[in-house]
C-alpha cells in the first residue's frame, strides 16, 4: 500500500510493453527521461514554476528543496541579486544544464561542475550568504597590488608544452549516447575546426568529460573558453597582502605591478580632495 503522504514528491509512471517472441513475459528493468518542474526566476520573483535548464535556477533548487538535498538551507542564505545576476547571464549567453545522475555523488560537486560549465563559482556564506561570481568577459580591474600593499611576490610563467586542443566528451541529449567534440588553438583564436594542412597529431590535445550538460551548444561554448583560459593566461602570481588590501571576490580582475622606478618617487597620505565646480 502506498504511503499517501509521500504522494506530492513521487511521481507514478505506467508501462505498457508489446510482449513479442523475445521476450520471456517479465519486464526486468526499463528506463525514462524525468523532467522536474521548479522555482524559475519570473522578473520579479522565484514563485513561478515551471521546467527548466537554467543553471542558476537548478543551482538554487539543489541548495533549498528538501526532496533533494537532506541539508537544504533557507533562501535566506542566498544572495539573490548575484543569482538573478546569474541567472540572466546564462539565458543572454545560452548556457544550460541537464544531465542524469546514476551514483551517489555530493550536491557541492554537482553545483560546483555546473558552475564551472557557464564561468562562474559560488563563495559560499561570503557575508553570511552564498554568493555567486561569473568570469565575464572584459571586467574591469577593481584593484592594484604592488610593491606598497604586497610582499613575498613571486611570478613564473607557464612553460612547456601547452594545451592546444580539447577533447569534450559528454552524454548527447540527442539520444543520450556518449558524444565528443573537438576545439582547437591556432592563429591566436579558438577554432571548432582543425587547421587546413594539420592533424591532431600537431597539437597538444586533452581530454575532458563535461558532466550535468548535454546539448552540443553549451559544450561547445565551455570548451572554447576552457581552452582560451589555459592560452590567454600564462603568468602565475603569488603573493602576500594585508587583510584589508583584499576589497575584492573571487574571479575579479586586478593589476598586477611586480616593478617600479623608483627615481624621483615619493609617497604620501590624501589630506583632501577637491572637486571641480564644487
Amino acid at each position: 500500500v502506498l504511503n499517501t503522504n509521500i504522494l506530492p514528491k513521487v511521481n507514478q509512471v505506467s508501462v505498457i510493453a508489446t510482449a513479442y517472441k523475445g521476450l520471456s513475459g517479465t519486464l526486468k528493468k526499463f528506463n525514462y527521461i524525468g523532467e522536474a518542474e521548479i522555482p524559475i526566476w519570473n522578473g520579479t520573483d522565484w514563485n513561478t514554476i515551471d521546467k527548466t535548464t537554467n543553471p542558476a535556477a537548478i543551482i538554487r533548487f539543489l541548495l533549498t528543496d528538501s526532496s533533494v538535498n537532506p541539508r537544504y538551507i533557507s533562501t535566506d542564505y542566498i544572495d539573490n541579486d548575484t543569482l538573478v545576476e546569474l541567472y540572466s547571464w546564462c539565458a543572454s549567453e545560452g548556457y544550460t544544464a541537464s544531465g542524469i545522475i546514476s551514483d551517489e555523488v555530493k550536491i557541492s560537486e554537482v553545483i560546483s561542475n555546473i558552475l564551472s560549465n557557464c564561468q562562474a563559482a559560488m563563495i559560499p556564506l561570503f557575508n553570511g550568504k552564498h554568493t555567486f561570481a561569473i568570469d565575464k568577459p572584459n571586467k574591469v580591474p577593481v584593484g592594484l597590488f604592488n610593491q606598497h600593499n604586497s610582499f613575498d611576490f613571486k611570478w613564473y610563467p607557464t612553460v612547456g608544452k601547452q594545451t592546444t586542443a580539447i577533447r569534450a566528451s559528454f552524454l548527447d541529449n540527442d539520444d543520450y549516447t556518449t558524444d565528443e567534440l573537438t576545439v582547437y588553438w591556432y592563429d591566436n583564436a579558438v577554432y571548432e575546426t582543425i587547421k587546413s594542412g594539420t592533424t591532431d597529431d600537431d597539437y597538444e590535445i586533452i581530454k575532458k568529460e563535461y558532466k550535468y550538460v548535454n546539448d552540443r551548444a553549451s559544450v561547445l561554448k565551455i570548451a572554447k573558453y576552457d581552452l582560451e583560459t589555459i592560452q590567454r593566461k600564462r603568468n602565475n602570481f603569488e603573493f602576500s597582502v594585508n587583510l584589508e588590501a583584499l576589497n575584492m571576490m573571487l574571479l575579479d580582475r586586478v593589476y598586477i605591478s611586480n616593478t617600479t622606478n623608483m627615481e624621483n618617487e615619493s609617497t604620501g597620505l590624501i589630506k583632501d580632495v577637491i572637486l571641480s565646480g564644487g
